[in-house]
């Protein structure tokens, strides 16, 4: 029906963080967290963590990977370049792109 609720969970589900509305993205947040954590418990050194998910100050624990719908084009590859450099504004320190195309 062209609902967002057709597709997702309910916006009005009550999460251990709060409703899902205000708090969808801290999920992956949360999880580049553990993830992070458990890697360098069993592991004894520095983890690699690769995600899609995130929100603010995921940079801390993972890294960004911008792809998947993306096209083997110049303006596609011009457009992953700009992504990157925001990601680095925003506070991720290690992001990278698809450059070769989904499609």
């Amino acid at each position: 029906n062209g609902l967002l609720a057709d597709a997702t969970i309910c916006a009005d589900a009550v999460q251990d963080y709060g409703i899902q509305y205000d708090t969808h993205n801290l999920y992956g947040w949360k999880e580049c967290e553990v993830t992070d954590k458990a890697l360098k418990e069993v592991l004894n050194k520095r983890s690699f963590v690769l995600t899609r998910a995130n929100f603010v100050g995921f940079g801390k624990w993972a890294t960004h990977w911008i792809g998947g719908d993306n096209w083997s084009v110049w303006s596609h590859l011009g457009l992953s370049v700009i992504m990157m450099l925001q990601y680095n504004q925003f506070g991720a320190p290690y992001v990278g792109a698809d450059i070769c195309g989904f499609a």
